[in-house]
C-alpha cells in the first residue's frame, strides 16, 4: 500500500512538472457551470434496509478560482436546485430486502434526505500557498441543511417518474440546519489545462426548524457534516464527484450520507 501511495505521488509529481496554474484558462474568472448531476442520498450504518433514494437531473453553480498568494476562491453550489426544482429524469430507490427493522426507526425500509434548501452551500478561501503547480486556500463555509430520515409507506419500488409516497413519520435529528465553518480548497495542476481540483467544509449546524413529527431529546445532537467535492478539469470541461457525510454513525438516522457524481462545462 506504502509503495502504490508513493509511486501515485511520483506519478502527480511528474504530471506537474507539465502543467502550470498560471496559464490555464480558470485563473481570475469566475465561472457559471451547468452540468448532469446523478445523486443518491442514504446512511451508513451496518445492516440497513435502505440503500437510497436519488434523481439523475441537471444542475448550477458558481466558481472561481485565483492562483495567486492570498486570492479570492469562491464556490456557490445549490444542491436543491436539481433535487427539488429542475425537473428530473427519474428518482432512484435501491433496497437490500432483508426485511428487518432500520436500526432506531419504527417501519421496515427507510430514506435518508440530505441536501440544501434556499440558501445552498458556499465556501470562501483566500490563497495561503500559491506556485505554478499548486494552490492551497483556507477560508470558512456557510450554508442551509435539509437533513432527515422516514421509512416510506410504499417499500417496493425501484425507478419511476411518480412522486414517492412517505410516512409522516420522521427521526431525530430530521430537520432544517444553518451551516458553518472552517473549509479549504487545493488545486494541482496535472497536465496543459488539465487540473485537480478538491474542497472541504467541517460544518457545525444550528436547528432553526423540525421536520414533521420529529421531536429533538436531549441525546439527539444537533448533526456535523464533512462536506467535499473533487473534481478533474480540463478546459471549460469538468468531472467529479461530491460527497457529504454525516459524522455520527451508530444509527441510521445520524449516518446520513450524499454521493452526486457530476459532469458538465463552464460559461
Amino acid at each position: 500500500m506504502k509503495k502504490i501511495i508513493v509511486l501515485s505521488l511520483l506519478y502527480l509529481l511528474s504530471c506537474c512538472a507539465y502543467g502550470q496554474l498560471s496559464s490555464h484558462e480558470l485563473n481570475g474568472d469566475q465561472r457559471a457551470r451547468i452540468f448532469l448531476k446523478a445523486a443518491i442520498a442514504y446512511n451508513e450504518v451496518k445492516y440497513p434496509d435502505a440503500l437510497g433514494a436519488g434523481v439523475i437531473t441537471f444542475d448550477l453553480d458558481l466558481t472561481k478560482s485565483n492562483f495567486e498568494f492570498g486570492g479570492y476562491n469562491t464556490s456557490h453550489r445549490f444542491p436543491s436546485l436539481g433535487d427539488f426544482w429542475i425537473p428530473a429524469f427519474g428518482e432512484l430507490i435501491g433496497f437490500t430486502f432483508r426485511g428487518k427493522d432500520t436500526p432506531a426507526v419504527n417501519g421496515n425500509l427507510g430514506s435518508t434526505t440530505l441536501s440544501s434548501l434556499i440558501f445552498g452551500w458556499h465556501n470562501h478561501a483566500w490563497s495561503v500557498l500559491s506556485t505554478d503547480f499548486i494552490n492551497l486556500a483556507a477560508g470558512f463555509h456557510w450554508g442551509d441543511y435539509g437533513y432527515g430520515f422516514q421509512r416510506y409507506e410504499e417499500p417496493n419500488r425501484f425507478f419511476t417518474a411518480n412522486a414517492l409516497t412517505f410516512a409522516d413519520d420522521y427521526t431525530d435529528p430530521s430537520g432544517y440546519y444553518a451551516g458553518f465553518g472552517p473549509s479549504w480548497m487545493v488545486d494541482v495542476a496535472l497536465l496543459p489545462d488539465l487540473l485537480f481540483h478538491y474542497e472541504g467544509a467541517f460544518v457545525f449546524t444550528a436547528r432553526l426548524l423540525k421536520e414533521g413529527s420529529s421531536v429533538a431529546p436531549k441525546n439527539s445532537p444537533n448533526p456535523k457534516f464533512l462536506n467535499q467535492q473533487f473534481e478533474l478539469r480540463y478546459n471549460r470541461l469538468f468531472i467529479g464527484a461530491e460527497y457529504c457525510a454525516a459524522l455520527k454513525n451508530n444509527e441510521a438516522a445520524h449516518a446520513g450520507r450524499r454521493l452526486a457524481i457530476i459532469s458538465g462545462f463552464t460559461f
